[in-house]
């Protein structure tokens, strides 16, 4: 197994050493490195017990158990910890290996699932090891195709709420682009309600405190119509989580509220679609106001302040653009 592993590989140093959503743990150099250690050791201690002999003493013998015991044990650390580094990652950019899909996917497959969903997604978590490590070595052939398989896998899923864990970790140009029923949608802004723009992408709050149950670094996103030609952005809220099984304290992720907030131009866009709303950050500081206009024109919003220099509150639109801008 070990020896499947490492082969003649020539195992180079990333050319991104942080991670998008950097755990409190190993970068991923660190990460693969350790692994690259612990693999060694686990070798030598193969070949140490491999090597026992008959008139060995018994604490020998034991001595030698203990030590492939022990270097068994780190290497299957050192291989779990190459998803907790999310190993592949690219900084600012979101995507399959930006946080711990392995555990989404564990998590997922104790829940009710479909047969051929539960089988994809069987065939894609064995693979994501090899992914990360191509990944990171400079090849994401392997990568764009499991994240092909995850879009399927997502178009299986008929439940909202269950289908969001899995598009949380889909780059922003592989999530769909979502039909709107403009019929339904009249009738409701004529019966005075404001429907949600697509409760499957953009219409989501996650209220779960049970430590039994993970919380996803996209905490809220919510979008909804305001006129038949203009969509309110209400929300985005991009929060530490914890997306899988490890407790420890995260870092806000850096490129998921991108993509979140490109997905949602470019269905805005499909649809002939403004959007519009206003700069609040949660701190209400000046500083993160700036900081979120900023981002916010990169995206194609104009910024409408109310005092030059103040940005906190200022107005904010987009009107839509040609899909091929």
């Amino acid at each position: 197994m070990t020896e499947r592993l490492f082969g003649d590989r020539g195992w180079r140093r990333s050319a991104f050493e942080q991670v998008v959503d950097e755990p409190s743990g190993p970068t991923q150099t660190e990460a693969v490195t350790a692994f690259v250690a612990a693999g060694e050791a686990l070798l030598h201690a193969e070949a140490e017990a491999l090597q026992r002999k008959w008139w060995w003493s018994g604490r020998r013998k034991a001595a030698v158990a203990d030590a492939h015991q022990s270097a068994d044990r780190l290497f299957r650390q050192a291989h779990e910890s190459i998803s907790g580094a999310y190993v592949g990652s690219i900084p600012g950019r979101w995507g399959l290996l930006s946080s711990d899909i392995e555990s989404t996917i564990e998590r997922y497959l104790r829940g009710p699932v479909e047969s051929e969903l539960r089988d994809r997604l069987r065939a894609i978590k064995p693979r994501l090891f090899e992914a990360r490590i191509q990944a990171h070595e400079g090849d994401r052939t392997l990568e764009s195709e499991l994240t092909r398989e995850l879009v399927r896998c997502v178009d299986l899923e008929p439940d909202n709420v269950r289908a969001r864990r899995l598009i949380h970790h889909l780059p922003s140009r592989e999530r769909r682009i979502p039909d709107v029923d403009f019929v339904s949608v009249a009738e409701r802004l004529d019966a005075g309600v404001h429907p949600p723009f697509n409760e499957r992408y953009f219409h989501y709050r996650d209220v779960v405190n049970s430590l039994s149950r993970p919380r996803f670094p996209l905490a809220t996103i919510w979008v909804s119509f305001w006129s038949m030609q203009e969509l309110k952005l209400h929300d985005i809220v991009v929060e530490a989580g914890d997306t899988g099984r490890r407790r420890e304290r995260r870092k806000r992720p850096i490129g998921l509220g991108t993509a979140v907030l490109s997905h949602l131009c470019r269905s805005a866009d499909r649809h002939g679609l403004a959007i519009f709303g206003e700069i609040m950050p949660g701190d209400r500081t000046e500083e993160s106001s700036a900081r979120l206009a900023r981002w916010y024109e990169r995206h194609g919003f104009v910024i409408t302040q109310k005092s030059p220099g103040v940005y906190l509150w200022a107005k904010i639109r987009r009107e839509p653009k040609p899909l091929d801008s």
